[in-house]
């Protein structure tokens, strides 16, 4: 892991064992790079998941902010997410290829007919 992965990765586990947030699972994981698809989940880098219960303590949100103000170019798994962010509701900085993605979905449903709660509340679809 480079240097400043290896002092991420301690600070946030600093931050979540002093908050005494219970995550009852855990998964880091390295990617290599992503393939081409304009929305692809997984860069080049580290992930580090977490799951922690929702509503067991008010100060959750500032903990979860606090860690994604750290991150690096941070792309949350969205499907899973349920901690919105300013970020995630701008997924312009996550995905910059949006702008041909949504080239893609005009001409494939120019109607807009296939939609998600999901892709409503990112603004993927109209």
């Amino acid at each position: 892991m480079p240097p400043d992965a290896t002092d991420d990765l301690r600070w946030i586990v600093q931050q979540i064992s002093a908050s005494g947030q219970p995550s009852f699972l855990a998964v880091l994981k390295r990617f290599g790079p992503g393939n081409a698809g304009p929305l692809s989940f997984p860069v080049e880098g580290w992930t580090l998941a977490l799951d922690v219960p929702a509503g067991a303590d008010p100060d959750l949100g500032q903990l979860l902010d606090r860690l994604d103000d750290r991150g690096r170019g941070r792309r949350p798994a969205l499907p899973r997410q349920g901690q919105p962010a300013a970020a995630w509701s701008c997924p312009e900085a996550m995905y910059p290829r949006l702008d041909e993605w949504r080239k893609v979905r005009d001409a494939a449903d120019p109607d807009g007919r296939l939609a998600s709660d999901l892709g409503r509340r990112l603004g993927l679809i109209g």
